[in-house]
């Protein structure tokens, strides 16, 4: 009979801290809790450890941590109990003694348990760790632990947390077995590593990928998780189905369904029951076949919801889906999905509607969710859609969320990367036309419609009644005149943001293709009217400039002395400056807009004399003029100039310069206490390594005359 049995840790501990009482005489069947029992212990003899009951015990955490002289073989001990084992055995320099036999199937964290733990190496292939959750820095700095292939096969279905898995020096993560990169991989992405430069011992901290997934070895990765259910880890293999399809045929062709039956079958045997109360709301809808015959299984429509519930905002376009979605009528199946948004305003009900159910879905689903990371997210999802991009830009220019603002951002960078476009023309191309049509109408309901004005004016249109309203009827819904005064604050937003776009364009000279041109200029209501005020040059498919040109608003083009030209698809065009033209040209081109009465949104035709031929002249009447500090500051920030400040606050310069080399600075005599209101001299500088253009100096002069009102000097 055992000569101690301590009923609580307290006591326990005691004992084993107590010189003389040797480990063989402690009956340990009463204890639950042995966290840090032999914490910093400095004893030498564990004899008789090995016989301890800990059939009870439910937490080791610490147990042995800083135990420099731990080295006992405790493979029998029970501990199908204990669920905490972090820290454990952390900085237990001395251990490395078999523990494979241990049933530790209700272990729920590992955390740190052999971090430091310098001598162990020892496999751990046996263990059932189907509930495993924290596995966060488990083996960091066991320098001698070269048994990872051991735990290749490892249960990690519960997993949460395998960061900082072992120190971070890349050729020791190159030593796990794949499959747990595989999960780093699909649960980090990426790491700082340290990695070794050349034949010297000395490092570089840089990130990697824990593994880089190509088409090489793509199905080498998808074989390794194939059986695997965690959700992060399922989440990255169907992102692997849909991007490595090709690649992955051999060992995903049961996912190529030719009947709507072996689809059905597919899901009867792989829907998994346990996820059906996270569906329950998906009953009694109507989809049919293909060909209408008769509904899908219910079933089905469940495990479509479930696929890309599991992704949570790590989306992906899943082919598996795809390919059963193909065998259903598209209608009654995106009806399905609108209903299931519409009911529950669930996050996966709006990324699958907005995946098939094209530009309707995308406007029903940003009418709702408005500037949020969802819209963002289903932004991508339909990045080929022109309508899905004025949305990005609309987000990205009106939000006031900086997160939102950020995601937007990170996204137009992607699109422009792709598109090799710079964001003068992203801003062109997408630019909202406000959910007018080809005639300048927004419906609003069956009773009424807005047209748009050539002064881009609202009116409100009576369609029963065939007439143009004066004003809004008193019975009027609340909610559309909401719609009416918020679409006349984005017009005017509209006007303002384009005109300011349009002047560095001017300024700039850029030149695009005449199919770019109707895309932006013709096709797009809002831009259409824009471009009927406008004066361009016509350039040939060699860049040679032929005539100069103005948009008729009809579909036709007219030069200045009003006679029809004629376009061809090889063209370019570019907005006119008048540096360029002669007199008569700019005088027939003003008296051609005053005919029709159109007036331009920005400063083309200026009345403002300028001397063309010497317009270093004209610079020296700006030098050291006056204006107030908020003018200077509003010029600057109007026209997007990059800014340079003094302290945090006060901007003491604006710069600009073109691609062609051209650079602008405008400076003010600021100090750290200059306020709005406060008057600054101003200076101006124009520089090229070779010479400065005359449209950029004459634009440029032009704007700051019309924005600091000096034309008196002029």
């Amino acid at each position: 009979m055992k000569k101690y049995k301590p009923q609580t840790k307290e006591e326990l501990k005691n004992l084993v801290f107590t010189d003389g009482i040797k480990l063989s005489c402690v009956d340990t069947s009463l204890i639950t809790d042995m966290s840090y029992l032999f914490q910093k212990s400095e004893r030498k003899d564990f004899e008789g450890i090995e016989e301890w009951d800990t059939s009870n015990v439910t937490n080791m955490k610490g147990m042995f941590s800083f135990a420099k002289a731990f080295n006992q073989n405790i493979n029998n001990w029970n501990v199908s109990k204990v669920e905490d084992m972090s820290y454990m055995f952390k900085a237990c320099d001395s251990f490395n003694q078999p523990i494979n036999d241990w049933d530790v199937s209700n272990v729920k964290t590992m955390e740190s348990m052999f971090y430091s733990a310098d001598s162990f190496n020892q496999p751990l292939d046996k263990w059932n760790t189907k509930k495993l959750s924290k596995m966060y820095s488990m083996f960091k700095y066991t320098d001698s632990y070269d048994s990872y292939d051991s735990l290749a096969n490892w249960d990690l279905s519960k997993v949460s947390d395998i960061s900082d898995f072992c120190a971070n020096y890349e050729i020791l993560y190159k030593k796990l077995p794949l499959r747990l990169r595989v999960y780093m991989q699909a649960f980090y992405g990426s790491h700082k590593v340290y990695v070794l430069i050349g034949n010297n011992e000395e490092y570089d901290l840089v990130s990697r990928d824990y593994i880089t997934i190509t088409k090489e070895n793509a199905k080498e990765v998808y074989n390794a998780i194939s059986k695997d259910t965690n959700k992060k880890v399922l989440a990255l293999k169907k992102r692997l189905e849909t991007e490595f399809t090709e690649e992955l045929s051999s060992v995903t062709n049961n996912y190529n369904f030719k009947t709507i039956e072996e689809a059905e079958k597919y899901v009867e045997d792989n829907y998994n029951k346990k996820y059906d109360k996270k569906v329950s709301f998906i009953n009694d809808y109507n989809v049919l076949i293909k060909d209408k015959s008769r509904e899908v299984d219910n079933k089905v429509l469940k495990y479509i919801y479930l696929e890309y519930l599991i992704l949570k905002r790590d989306i992906k376009r899943l082919t598996q889906i795809d390919n059963i979605i193909n065998l259903l009528d598209k209608e009654s199946f995106i009806e399905f999905i609108k209903n299931v948004y519409d009911k529950t305003n669930k996050e996966t009900a709006a990324i699958i509607y907005c995946i098939y159910g094209g530009d309707e879905a995308l406007y029903n689903v940003y009418k709702k969710e408005q500037d949020t990371k969802l819209s963002i997210l289903i932004i991508k999802l339909n990045i080929e859609s022109k309508y899905a991009l004025r949305l990005l830009y609309k987000i990205y220019t009106s939000t006031k969320k900086s997160e939102v603002r950020y995601e937007a951002d990170k996204l137009i960078d992607e699109v422009m990367e792709k598109m090799n476009i710079d964001y003068d023309e992203f801003q062109l191309r997408y630019s909202s036309d406000l959910g007018f049509n080809a005639k300048g109408e927004k419906v609003l309901n069956k009773n009424y419609k807005l047209v748009l004005n050539s002064d881009y004016s609202l009116s409100l249109f009576d369609i029963k009644n065939n007439k143009e309203l004066k004003k809004i009827p008193q019975n009027f819904d609340e909610n559309l005149k909401e719609e009416i005064k918020s679409l006349r604050k984005e017009v005017a937003d509209f006007i303002k943001n384009t005109s300011h776009l349009l002047s560095v364009l001017l300024i700039e000279g850029k030149i695009y293709s005449y199919d770019f041109y109707k895309d932006v200029f013709v096709d797009n209501t809002m831009m259409n009217k824009f471009a009927s005020t406008l004066i361009w040059n016509l350039y040939d498919k060699d860049y040679k400039f032929l005539t100069t040109f103005r948009y008729s608003g009809d579909g036709s083009y007219s030069n200045f002395n009003d006679e029809e030209i004629k376009i061809d698809n090889n063209s370019f065009v570019g907005l006119a400056s008048p540096v360029e033209m002669d007199d008569e040209t700019i005088s027939k081109w003003r008296k051609q807009l005053e005919d029709y009465e159109l007036s331009q949104p920005l400063e083309q035709l200026s009345l403002i004399k300028l001397d063309k031929d010497n317009l270093q002249k004209e610079i020296e009447k700006i030098q050291n003029v006056e204006i107030s500090y908020i003018t200077f500051k509003n010029f600057g920030s109007r026209y997007d100039m990059d800014a340079d400040f003094l302290g945090y606050k006060v901007i003491k310069s604006y710069s600009f310069e073109s691609d062609d080399g051209d650079s602008f600075l405008i400076t003010a005599d600021v100090n750290a206490n200059t306020n709005y209101s406060d008057k600054v001299k101003i200076n101006v500088y124009f520089e090229n390594g070779e010479e400065t253009s005359k449209r950029f100096i004459y634009s440029l002069l032009i704007l700051m005359i019309h924005d600091f009102r000096l034309t008196d000097l002029f």
